[in-house]
């Protein structure tokens, strides 16, 4: 699945061809970029949005984790971890992007600071992910107990 849809828009002026990229992201999950409304990604965000849809990305990411850690070891699952995590993965990634790409091409200097600043709560947030050990449990456990059931797309994650 993708998850950033381009829209290019072709203008012409005399005879030459300008082209015009407009991305857009929506405060949902990835599901949504590829609704068939069209393009969501916003590349125009102000510096009070970054700051919120970092907040709420952290809050939806870690609420995904939580609920995955907090699963018994027995009843674990490709659906109920890998799964839930892969799509977290693709969620955060892309999310993420929109939220610390300005700091490199916006001319307002607020905008600048604020995904300079989300870039860095973010990494803080990468570094606390990874260190989450009940996850890493979850995971073990699901590589214990279904070894000879995942697919091969399943055993990459690991």
């Amino acid at each position: 699945m993708c998850a950033f849809r381009v829209v290019l828009c072709c203008r012409t002026l005399c005879r030459f061809s300008n082209y015009h990229l407009k991305m857009t992201i929506p405060s949902r999950s990835v599901r949504s970029y590829t609704s068939s409304s069209g393009n969501l990604l916003r590349w125009d965000l102000s510096s009070d949005e970054i700051r919120t849809m970092t907040d709420v990305l952290i809050t939806r990411i870690k609420k995904v984790y939580d609920a995955v850690g907090s699963l018994n070891t027995e009843s674990v699952s490709a659906e109920n971890t890998l799964k839930a995590l892969a799509e977290a993965k693709l969620d955060y990634a892309s999310s993420r992007h929109v939220l610390d790409f300005p700091q490199h091409v916006c001319s307002d200097k607020k905008v600048r600071s604020a995904s300079t600043a989300a870039d860095k709560k973010l990494s803080e947030f990468d570094v606390e992910l990874s260190m989450r050990e009940d996850v890493f449990k979850r995971i073990t456990a699901l590589q214990e107990n279904l070894q000879d059931n995942l697919s091969a797309e399943e055993k990459r994650f690991f």
